[in-house]
């Protein structure tokens, strides 16, 4: 078949083509096909094209894939896309990959994805993929994450990010980040967090913060923790925070510290609350300090 033009070809005539025809035939004749010869190849017919005929096709043709062929797609097959081509699938064509599929992403593949195709990225398949693959997410993509996507990045994925794309979580997708994801984060990644998305954190995701990753909440994050987020965290948590830290810490905030976390302040954290969080202390607070911490 090595003198065919599908030009000259009917969508009927390429659907009667048998496999054996299609093993055959070069990049240069694939990218001769058109969106409509595309969209009514087989099961069968696209199992048997390899990754350089993939690669030939025109993004027009790309377009033409149903999401039922998508889904045929394997990895060896997926390598051999190029970032043109990534570009110009669709939210719905990007939901049809198979998890097995998603395998073959490179990170510059990723990278190639629309703002349209990375929302389109299922749960299962954003959970196969590995820290480098993650890596090549943009901002912009990160940006349009929804919270099952980021709560189905693994730990390695999620320690992986660079505070860039960290910072470029939503409002919406921060509810999704497991205990799991918050405990890896690095002080730079938990530092570069919009304080809308601290905002929305729960006490469990605060409580779960590591503290090296606590060492990294700036004043206008710590400005927006509640009560409810200081009662939730832990002896270990409250021992790390810096002076400035607490001194960050509104004085409804201040509130949240039990006589337990109270307990375990020293010298220098006491001494670094500003009078207007002291002034809201309780006395059962004030009699909880340690004798270390009043000077």
């Amino acid at each position: 078949m090595s003198g065919l033009s599908f030009s000259v070809l009917g969508t009927s005539q390429v659907a009667a083509l048998g496999t054996a025809s299609f093993l055959s035939f070069s990049s240069t004749q694939i990218a001769g096909m058109s969106s409509a010869q595309v969209g009514v190849l087989s099961t069968a017919q696209i199992r048997v094209l390899g990754s350089a005929q993939v690669g030939a096709l025109t993004t027009a043709a790309v377009e033409g894939f149903t999401t039922a062929q998508i889904g045929v797609l394997v990895s060896a097959q997926i390598q051999g896309l190029l970032g043109g081509q990534i570009s110009a699938l669709t939210q719905g064509q990007v939901a049809a990959f198979s998890t097995g599929a998603a395998l073959g992403f490179g990170s510059g593949q990723i990278g190639a994805l629309s703002t349209a195709g990375a929302a389109g990225l299922t749960s299962a398949v954003v959970g196969t993929l590995n820290s480098r693959q993650v890596a090549g997410f943009g901002t912009a993509q990160v940006a349009v994450l929804g919270s099952a996507q980021v709560g189905a990045l693994t730990t390695a994925g999620v320690a992986g990010l660079a505070s860039g794309q960290v910072g470029a979580f939503s409002v919406e997708a921060a509810p999704g980040l497991t205990t799991g994801q918050v405990r890896v984060l690095s002080s730079a990644q938990v530092g570069a967090l919009g304080t809308g998305v601290v905002d929305v954190l729960g006490t469990t995701q605060i409580g779960a913060l590591s503290t090296a990753g606590l060492a990294g909440l700036g004043s206008a994050q710590l400005g927006v923790l509640t009560s409810g987020d200081v009662q939730g965290l832990t002896t270990g948590q409250v021992v790390a925070l810096s002076g400035s830290q607490l001194s960050a810490l509104t004085t409804s905030a201040v509130l949240g510290l039990g006589t337990g976390l109270v307990r375990v302040l020293g010298s220098g954290q006491v001494a670094a609350l500003g009078t207007s969080q002291v002034a809201v202390l309780s006395s059962t607070q004030i009699g909880s300090l340690g004798t270390g911490a009043v000077t």
